[in-house]
């Protein structure tokens, strides 16, 4: 609480002190604070071991980059591929995550999460596309 309540600190010595102690929790909302998404969304993948947080946090920073990571990273885990399919359809592409699964890849309730995937996905092109119908009629 006292990171994210205050901003009177070093930063980087909060942050030295926390990888000390391995404090990854604190390490990545540090590591967020100065920009180093990349490192923090590792360790959320490797320390943490939690795909939701990861997800919420790539969510948050809305950056290619770190979807790509975190697609990349935990692509062979077929427990992630299923939350991944589940939830990033807003988001992402949904080919990018279809294109780098390996082939013979078991992956539970598949059928029920390309839907939803794939629903997301059409729903965020069909608001863009609404966005974008209504700015063009209101701009001339």
């Amino acid at each position: 609480p006292f990171l994210k309540c205050s901003d009177n600190y070093p930063i980087q010595e909060a942050l030295d002190v926390c990888q000390s102690n391995e404090l990854y929790p604190e390490m990545v909302f540090l590591l967020g604070r100065i920009g180093n998404t990349r490192e923090a969304l590792q360790i959320i993948i490797e320390k943490l071991d939690d795909i939701n947080q990861a997800i919420n946090f790539c969510q948050e920073h809305n950056d290619m980059e770190l979807w790509t990571d975190l697609i990349k990273q935990t692509v062979d885990k077929p427990d992630c591929v299923t939350l991944l399919l589940k939830r990033i359809g807003n988001y992402v592409d949904p080919r990018m995550l279809i294109q780098n699964i390996q082939s013979g890849c078991e992956i539970k309730d598949l059928k029920e999460s390309l839907a939803k995937m794939m629903c997301d996905y059409h729903l965020q092109l069909s608001v863009q596309e609404a966005c974008k119908m209504i700015t063009l009629r209101n701009y001339f």
